[in-house]
């Protein structure tokens, strides 16, 4: 196994127990990378504990987590010929149901200014804000490194550093700057919640270990509101942001809540905001990834941050749900 494995296990650490407690029970040794021992788990889920689709691939992501060679397994024609089955048998949900996020905003109005509201409200609405209009994953806002994050004096833009997300390119790992720009309503705007946020919040450091890098440390911009010197994880920080989520009605028949990632993407496609940007903003491989996930209408450079927030039109009060990021960013 990885040497990494037991800090990169964290978020997926019941679904590992619970594959290797398996293992053992049906004599198989959990730390050999086959692709046999995987599916047979896999398919023992789909058979007799009705998984659907997407737990299925969660279960993977998991146990793939665990092994430092993964291709033996990925490349193995059994473990293709198996999903490619799984995603045939699969029938894609409807992406036609709505979702208002006025409800979100009227909360942010609620709260008032930055610096007076709550630590723990200021804290969610950054969150929120960074995974709407800046694309970010739970796991990406973990791994923003403050130390190397600044706001351009002429511009006013903000630029996050993330570090070693779980994106690749050509199997390396990569690190990412992604722009975020001022929105006109300071009470939406994720710059200013920013702001207030490392000066009430953020302004000792919080030095740690990177989540899968164990050589890599980090000044983690997310951290506890009891201890500011300790970071918290992906998974408190997606509880975070679902405590935003929560405000927004899910329509009839939907099954889970949108992730802020397809929130804010979705909304600005269906703002006018070109592919190109979209793809950028989001670190998407390719524009084909963005556009078998989300309906995308074409424009010019776009402001992520108005784009996504503002609410002066239908078009801006409503977007087309998706039950599920793309795969590759799992």
């Amino acid at each position: 196994m990885h040497p990494d494995s037991q800090q990169s296990a964290t978020q997926y650490y019941h679904i590992q127990q619970r594959f290797m407690s398996w293992c053992r029970d049906h004599q198989l040794d959990p730390s050999t990378p086959t692709a046999v021992n995987i599916l047979a788990f896999l398919a023992y889920g789909k058979k007799h504990l009705a998984w659907s689709t997407s737990t299925i691939e969660n279960y993977r992501s998991a146990i793939l987590a665990l092994f430092d060679d993964k291709q033996p397994i990925t490349s193995s024609r059994l473990y293709q010929e198996f999903f490619k089955a799984l995603n045939a048998s699969t029938l894609q949900p409807s992406t036609t149901q709505n979702v208002d996020i006025s409800p979100v905003l009227r909360h942010f109005d609620h709260l008032g200014g930055n610096t007076t509201m709550p630590a723990e409200a200021l804290r969610a609405k950054l969150c929120w804000l960074l995974a709407v209009c800046a694309f970010l994953r739970p796991s990406d806002i973990q791994r923003i490194d403050l130390d190397h994050c600044h706001i351009t004096p002429s511009t006013g833009d903000l630029t996050l550093r993330v570090i070693a997300p779980k994106e690749r390119r050509q199997g390396k790992r990569v690190t990412k700057d992604v722009v975020v720009r001022r929105h006109p309503t300071a009470l939406y705007c994720p710059v200013a919640a920013y702001t207030a946020y490392c000066t009430r919040l953020a302004n000792t450091p919080c030095y740690c270990r990177h989540p899968t890098l164990s050589s890599v440390t980090i000044n983690a911009l997310i951290r506890s509101l009891r201890k500011p010197t300790d970071p918290i994880g992906s998974q408190a920080i997606s509880k975070i942001i679902q405590t935003i989520m929560a405000l927004i009605p899910q329509a009839p028949g939907q099954s889970k809540p949108i992730s802020g990632r397809a929130l804010g993407s979705t909304r600005a496609a269906r703002a006018g905001a070109s592919v190109d940007d979209i793809v950028a903003q989001g670190h998407w491989s390719s524009q084909a990834i963005f556009n078998n996930f989300y309906r995308v209408a074409s424009s010019t450079q776009s402001n992520f941050t108005s784009l996504t927030l503002d609410a002066g039109d239908q078009a801006a009060n409503t977007l087309e749900t998706q039950s599920m990021d793309p795969p590759l960013d799992e």
